[in-house]
């Protein structure tokens, strides 16, 4: 990690919990270099689930999680977690659902804004009309993860039942112009499947048409659910060997350093390759984050 990376995590963190900001800081990487039993420092990170309502159905979305309440979190009931964690740094108001469908949502985003937390969210994109354009400017959030799967209007349809991709398209382009001169990041969000794998210089391509800085390439997740996982095996990439996985990954990073859009894997296919048949854990979130639920 840079120098400089390191220290606006510092600074933050003491604008947050004044000294002990840095210390509980200092506390995270050792917990997460150790990995001990009882964690004894305070989460960074921070996930909120404001609502499990949404427009879509998309075809790597488990649908039995969205019927495990009907309510929506309320702005009293955010402002009241957020005050319980007073050394979090990043913080992402999302889950299940789809985030803007909650009425409080962007009052949620302003508030963390002005708790000094680096804010961001996963939005389908169809709910990006002008009005709420404006109210996502002034809410201000430090980044907007805009998730598209497929440039190719029939893969688009089949993935993201329900909507409409030339709104879509046509939402995002109005979000990047409009946010052309903000101080908010402007992320491309791709769920890399079998469906779209021959996309990927596309989707960096489009990110530098629209002005997209950053490309986040995601793997679906079955999120431990036995039943789920069927599904998602049938999503994933199929027939490539490792060798053809990586020249894949390299020619994408190429193509992103050409464009000067930053191209994040998360995680990068030919370590999940490698992985496949190893029977261990590789997530540390438990270690420094905290998941909130909308119930």
């Amino acid at each position: 990690m840079k120098i400089s990376k390191i220290f606006s995590y510092l600074v933050k963190s003491y604008k947050r919990g004044n000294i002990n900001g840095p210390v509980n800081l200092i506390y995270n990487y050792i917990t997460i270099k150790s990995e001990p039993l009882i964690v004894k420092s305070r989460p960074a990170f921070l996930l909120i689930e404001p609502t499990l309502k949404c427009n879509l159905n998309c075809v790597m979305c488990d649908k039995e999680q969205r019927s495990r309440t009907t309510k929506d979190m309320t702005f009293e009931q955010f402002v009241k977690i957020i005050d319980q964690f007073p050394y979090v740094q990043k913080l992402g108001i999302q889950g299940v659902g789809e985030p803007t469908l909650n009425k409080d949502f962007y009052k949620m985003v302003r508030y963390a804004k002005d708790h000094n937390i680096w804010t961001f969210f996963n939005t389908n994109c169809t709910s990006l009309t002008e009005s709420n354009i404006d109210k996502l400017i002034e809410a201000s959030p430090s980044e907007i993860r805009l998730s598209l799967d497929s440039l190719t209007k029939e893969v688009y349809n089949e993935i993201r039942k329900g909507a409409n991709f030339d709104i879509v398209i046509r939402n995002i382009k109005k979000l990047t112009e409009t946010c052309r001169d903000k101080p908010i990041i402007i992320s491309l969000w791709v769920v890399l499947m079998d469906k779209n794998i021959n996309e990927l210089i596309k989707f960096v391509e489009f990110c530098n048409n629209v002005s997209i800085s950053r490309l986040i390439i995601s793997s679906p997740q079955d999120w431990g659910n036995d039943k789920f996982r069927m599904v998602i095996n049938e999503l994933r990439i199929k027939n490539i060997d490792i060798n053809t996985l990586k020249e894949i990954e390299n020619s994408i990073d190429t193509v992103g350093k050409k464009h000067k859009v930053d191209v994040i894997w998360l995680p990068r296919p030919s370590k999940v390759y490698l992985r496949r048949n190893e029977n261990r854990r590789t997530c540390q979130w438990p270690w420094f984050s905290t998941y909130i639920t909308v119930e």
